[in-house]
């Protein structure tokens, strides 16, 4: 059992396991509490190890605990008092570069990175903000700046390119530059690309080495990290909203409108597959909240960003892998150019799909969409705040 907890007060219950198959429940435990400027460790179960980190002169400490116990003892149950886990994103990524840990001789930090085409390279290097953390491996020779990026592109250079991920926290495994690492992110940060918003870039925020992938090489799609950067609802008391929002933070809240979108691009979203909606006319929906839904099926909240003309056969096929809309489909649907493609800024997925009685001739929007859903009476109040969702806690909310 290995977790992350930070606080003061922990306790570590273990049910201990007669020869007999029966259990019963002792006083075995670990109890970690930092007193003053010192921590002190009183462990009650023979086999156990713990280690911790925290600085002295705090009352907030880092604890990184790992517990093996023998074979005797089962059930390991954490008992938290002020203290909160840390959930961890994993992720298969590149070797970049290394370099070796000061004042050590086999503890590695490691370089990563995220596989992406020239194309998606290209759409970085046009935002300002982005570009510089796009890389390319030319063999094993790593090769930075955006003159040389844009250099490479120009000549078509049979090099790959990346999205620099991080670094990884220091470790023993021993890899070179090329070989794919699995890591434990504890975030997975988008950032929006203001020049092509279909192009988000994604790193990650503390990543700590698990193993080596040698059966891999590359690194896992952009999909993968897309999924992961799709952060769960906050629940925000109603006060802390109200004093965001007077601190100027952007809020856009469901105003009741549902998106149909025919059969699989909806659960596409929902799977994290598909990053633009295509449209025949340019409707003014850039910023708004919808609830995305299909024939019979709902899948969660989706804001949308402000759409991009598509005027040409040969961009609806380059753009093809983010809106998943099929040729086959753009004849069925009697569409004609200029299209209009609007980015799925953020999304809030349902824990599963919800079951929804769609009135017939709905065909793009669908007013006080929430009210067809037939699992529930109603749904949460929910917003996006900083584009972020959250769900409004009122005096009902469980």
């Amino acid at each position: 059992m290995i977790c992350r907890m930070r606080g003061w007060d922990v306790t570590v219950h273990f049910t201990k396991t007669k020869l007999n198959g029966e259990r019963k429940h002792d006083n075995w435990r670990i109890y970690i509490k930092p007193e003053g400027t010192i921590q002190r460790k009183k462990i009650e179960i023979e086999n156990i190890g713990t280690q911790n980190f925290g600085k002295s002169g705090r009352k907030d400490y880092l604890y990184d605990l790992e517990i093996e116990g023998a074979d005797n003892y089962s059930n390991g149950e954490v008992v938290f008092h002020n203290s909160k886990m840390k959930r961890w994103s994993e992720c298969d990524v590149v070797v970049l570069g290394k370099h070796i840990v000061k004042g050590t001789k086999d503890v590695y930090n490691y370089y990563l990175g995220i596989d992406i085409s020239p194309e998606y390279a290209a759409k970085l290097l046009d935002d300002k903000k982005l570009k510089k953390w796009v890389v390319a491996l030319d063999g094993k020779k790593l090769i930075t700046g955006v003159t040389n990026i844009r250099n490479l592109l120009k000549k078509k250079a049979k090099v790959r390119f990346f999205i620099y991920y991080g670094k990884s926290d220091n470790t023993k495994i021993k890899l070179d530059v090329g070989d794919v690492l699995r890591v434990t992110s504890e975030e997975v940060i988008r950032y929006e690309n203001e020049a092509h918003p279909e192009a988000p870039l994604f790193r990650g925020y503390i990543n700590r080495a698990m193993e080596p992938i040698p059966e891999k090489n590359v690194s896992d799609s952009l999909d993968v990290f897309n999924r992961l950067s799709l952060l769960e609802p906050k629940r925000v008391p109603i006060e802390e909203l109200i004093r965001w929002h007077q601190e100027s933070i952007k809020e856009k809240k469901f105003k009741g409108g549902g998106l149909y979108l025919p059969a699989p691009h909806a659960e596409l979203i929902y799977a994290g597959k598909k990053v633009l909606v295509l449209k025949d006319r340019k409707y003014n929906i850039g910023g708004e909240v919808f609830l995305i839904f299909d024939h019979d099926k709902a899948y969660g909240y989706a804001m949308l960003g402000k759409p991009i003309k598509i005027n040409t056969k040969t961009e609806f096929i380059n753009l093809q892998p983010l809106h998943k809309v099929t040729e086959e489909e753009f004849k069925k649907y009697k569409w004609s150019l200029p299209l209009y493609a609007y980015p799925v800024v953020q999304f809030m997925p349902f824990s599963r799909p919800k079951k929804m009685k769609v009135p017939r001739g709905v065909q793009n929007f669908l007013l006080d969409a929430a009210d067809y859903i037939v699992e529930e009476s109603s749904l949460p109040p929910i917003a996006f705040l900083g584009e972020r969702p959250v769900e409004i806690l009122t005096e009902k909310t469980d």
